[in-house]
């Protein structure tokens, strides 16, 4: 299917009607930043949330066979937009589609896998630098602000079996940082789980056995953890310990009898 006479009739529809003034719109380049367009006005057009969510649609279909790396340069632009823009429904096939192709990109790029994409460029040692520069308090709030907006679009929005499945994947043989787990425990401490949440997780584990190269991983990891401990805090841990099996004990002996 040809996109291209779609793109330029939505484009040159806007240019001879442009948008009343007062009407909310939002800046498309014609030709896209990302593969060398300009900023000037003639490469620019105002467009309807709607307008421009298309026109990125139809870019990511018109490279899609045609331009490796302009294409994930195009999925980059329609996730992005997607995200970002009020107003914006989305049927849960679109949601669907786009997610999946966003996250098989990512998933390739995190692995490292740059060259297979078509992502041919590295990071300066300026732009190292300035990644790694503390955020001001400002921009931790703009970021925060960004991801609740993110999670409350798509919250109740469901997964794919295969967007689940390629989740799982990227997580096996995963070890997180001493500093990552009790971020994530102080992020729960208090939560209280329904009856439901708790058997899930436990049907979850039931019968699985890590790859013995995992179970290494994690065997290291909590030998470190235990050797960086506090003496106060082993002998804490040793006493819960000990009361706990001597419920178990008492527990067991009460139902044999």
């Amino acid at each position: 299917m040809n996109y291209i006479p779609e793109y330029f009739e939505i484009i040159g529809n806007r240019l001879a009607n442009p948008l009343p003034e007062g009407v909310k719109g939002e800046v498309h380049h014609i030709f896209p930043k990302s593969l060398g367009g300009s900023n000037k006005q003639s490469n620019l057009v105002k467009l309807t949330s709607a307008e421009h969510f298309r026109c990125h649609e139809l870019l990511v279909e018109m490279f899609r066979d045609n331009d490796k790396n302009a294409y994930i340069r195009m999925v980059y632009a329609w996730n992005m937009i997607s995200n970002t823009r009020d107003g914006l429904v989305l049927t849960a096939e679109e949601y669907q589609r786009y997610r999946d192709e966003y996250s098989e990109i990512v998933s390739e790029a995190m692995k490292g896998n740059h060259y297979s994409l078509g992502l041919h460029w590295t990071l300066s040692e300026e732009t190292r630098k300035n990644m790694s520069k503390p955020k001001s308090e400002e921009h931790r709030k703009k970021l925060a602000d960004n991801l609740r907006k993110v999670s409350e679009q798509n919250k109740g929005k469901p997964l794919s079996e295969e967007h689940r499945r390629k989740i799982g994947e990227s997580q096996k043989g995963r070890v997180q940082s001493e500093k990552t787990r009790q971020l994530i425990s102080a992020a729960h401490k208090g939560e209280v789980k329904s009856e439901e949440h708790r058997r899930k997780i436990s049907e979850t584990l039931t019968g699985r056995k890590d790859p013995l190269e995992v179970r290494e991983k994690k065997s290291a990891a909590l030998r470190k953890r235990w050797d960086n401990m506090s003496e106060e805090k082993r002998r804490e841990i040793s006493e819960k310990h000990k009361a706990y099996w001597a419920r178990k004990r008492l527990e067991s002996n009460g139902s044999t009898k």
